[in-house]
């Protein structure tokens, strides 16, 4: 699968950093090491962000601070290179709506404070878009039904104006 969807949030496991299949993120932000992120926000494709052990987004002190990672993107004629992101201010990460499958804004993932809301599954995984679908994993044969609804991909493909896809 080339689909960047189900590397949108990606756990950092015993301070080891997340298996993409077609890229890799670098080591973290300088200062940082992998035991010092729980989770890293995209890295396959396009960018990558860090989150911290209390689940915040690392955005650094001062504006010199680099601390998003753009992956080379041919289509887009970027990176490879570190960017700052929002330094200085503190961001939660509450993005969990779009970025993980079975999301609910109640509680914080893990327990940690910077984690709004609660999921089944990082990233978004296959039923977040096409439905529940236990029968076709147990039998590949079986078909997927796919909504092919514009709602369904602009409820988070759509930022500023909702009227523009």
């Amino acid at each position: 699968m080339q689909s960047g969807h189900p590397y949108k949030l990606n756990p950092v496991v015993d301070g080891q950093p997340p298996e993409y299949p077609f890229s890799r993120v670098p080591d973290p932000p300088e200062g940082y090491t992998w035991e010092d992120i729980s989770y890293v926000i995209g890295g396959y494709g396009w960018k990558a962000r860090f989150i911290d052990l209390e689940g915040y987004i690392i955005t650094g002190e001062d504006e010199n601070a680099t601390t998003q990672y753009n992956l080379y993107n041919e289509d887009l004629d970027m990176g490879p290179n570190w960017v700052g992101y929002h330094a200085g201010e503190e961001k939660p990460y509450d993005c969990g709506s779009c970025h993980t499958t079975g999301y609910s804004p109640e509680g914080n993932q893990d327990g940690l404070p910077g984690l709004i809301g609660t999921w089944a599954l990082p990233g978004i995984q296959c039923e977040a878009c096409h439905g529940p679908a236990s029968q076709h994993v147990e039998n590949p044969d079986i078909p997927l039904e796919v909504n092919r609804d514009s709602e369904l991909c602009g409820s988070c493909h759509s930022r500023g104006d909702p009227t523009e896809i």
